[in-house]
């Protein structure tokens, strides 16, 4: 199913941009922050540690994301399951 043909070419529009700029700028400063946050460690400990520390570092810090990804979800399915009638 494709979208329907547009009665006009499509172009980028300035003036759309300049009613949102103030929430794409908070929303570029938010994805920085996060991008500098979740790497921080890595470029920090790959100068401090040597190069077999550090590979064990990165492995753990997958295997260890690996895990929150596979069982994430099932955490609230559990505690919801072992929370019934435990109301006090």
């Amino acid at each position: 199913m494709a979208l329907p043909l547009a009665p006009l070419p499509t172009r980028f529009s300035g003036s759309a941009l300049i009613g949102i700029w103030r929430f794409a700028a908070g929303m570029m400063a938010i994805t920085f922050r996060a991008l500098l946050l979740t790497q921080v460690d890595k470029i920090l400990l790959s100068r401090l540690l040597t190069l077999e520390s550090f590979g064990y570092y990165a492995l753990a810090g997958l295997v260890a994301n690996a895990l929150y990804m596979l069982l994430g979800d099932y955490y609230g399915v559990v505690s919801a399951f072992y929370g019934v009638g435990d109301e006090r």
